[in-house]
């Protein structure tokens, strides 16, 4: 891990931080409906979820509007303290340039060390003769 360059191992701690990031970051209002009515119900969870679900899909538009509001304000939060994140077809961009540019690097010091090599072995003849 010697040759990675800087650049390299900053876009690695970059990548590491967006995945440590919440897996699951935005809340649908379902979610958060979910959330908030199953707790003090009885029973396993599995009857709990059935038993929302079926009250969320009878539940008319401006019941549920109040979710979408509460749903809003949280991932407003999340944004604010997690970011909206790069898209992942950036990452893959920001990838292919470090990628380039680290082996441009990599050939101009293999050729360094060729013409390094050939000085020696140069200066090696001349002293043999």
């Amino acid at each position: 891990m010697k040759n990675i360059t800087k650049e390299v191992e900053e876009y690695i701690k970059k990548v590491n931080k967006i995945y440590k990031a919440p897996k699951c970051k935005r809340l649908s209002s379902y979610n958060i409906y979910c959330k908030e009515m199953r707790k003090g119900k009885e029973g396993s969870l599995g009857e709990i979820m059935k038993q929302l679900g079926e009250e969320w899909r009878g539940m008319d538009e401006e019941g549920k509007k109040k979710w979408d509001e509460i749903a809003a304000e949280e991932n407003k939060k999340i944004n604010e303290k997690w970011g909206a994140g790069p898209k992942e077809d950036e990452l893959v961009v920001e990838l292919a340039e470090l990628i380039k540019k680290t082996i441009n690097n990599w050939k101009k010091e293999v050729k360094k060390r060729e013409k390094d090599e050939d000085e020696d072995e140069d200066e090696d003849e001349d002293e043999d003769k």
